[in-house]
């Protein structure tokens, strides 16, 4: 009987795990602002050049946090890799693809490779897997 309710709790738990990341995933598509790639290669080329707005640069950097904070759920098990590989993971290699100068930009002016860690190891990861699914559907 006990494995029974062991099972039936960790059900549990995977439903509502998948349903807080749908919520989560909503949230983020609701709320993040990106500009389109012509923009973001202007803002950060402004910046490498000390120009530029830096009401621009905290409307990315805001955006990157939203970002930021999810992937750290995804990352660290709390929200479902699973569900967000399948419903927004192309999305999110998306948004991480037009932000990585942005990124890359702002690790170096902070000399700090470890900001927006979590946001690039949750895109590394889903790329690999995406990547090792097609070479799975070629090889059958």
């Amino acid at each position: 009987m006990t494995w029974i309710l062991a099972a039936a709790t960790k059900e549990d738990f995977r439903k509502r795990t998948q349903l807080e990341t749908i919520e989560r995933l909503d949230q983020i598509r609701r709320q993040i602002e990106i500009p389109n790639s012509s923009q973001l290669a202007a803002v950060v080329d402004a910046w490498k050049n000390g120009r530029g707005s830096e009401k621009e640069r905290n409307e990315l950097r805001r955006n990157l946090r939203l970002l930021e904070f999810f992937a750290a759920g995804v990352n660290s098990g709390a929200l479902s890799y699973e569900t967000t590989k399948r419903l927004s993971g192309k999305v999110l290699m998306g948004y991480y693809k037009k932000l990585s100068g942005f990124i890359k930009e702002a690790q170096k002016q902070k000399n700090n490779r470890n900001d927006w860690a979590e946001i690039e190891l949750l895109c590394e990861k889903i790329r690999l897997d995406v990547q090792n699914e097609s070479e799975t559907d070629e090889d059958e």
